[in-house]
């Protein structure tokens, strides 16, 4: 799911990518979101990002 946001899809090409219901991505981008503590989807592409490359998401905060 991450990996489809960071692609840049919307919810409804992340549903047929994934052949489930909009609905469905909906719930699980909003699952992410509060798992991760974030309020944009963007957040979450860009500790998807610092993940992938191998660093933790705490070193960035303040």
């Amino acid at each position: 799911m991450l990996r489809q946001l960071a692609l840049g899809r919307t919810n409804r090409q992340i549903a047929e990518a994934l052949v489930v219901g909009e609905e469905t991505v909906k719930t699980h981008v909003g699952n992410i979101l509060a798992k991760l503590h974030l309020a944009h989807r963007t957040q979450a592409v860009i500790v998807r990002t610092i993940m992938y490359q191998g660093c933790s998401p705490n070193m960035y905060r303040s």
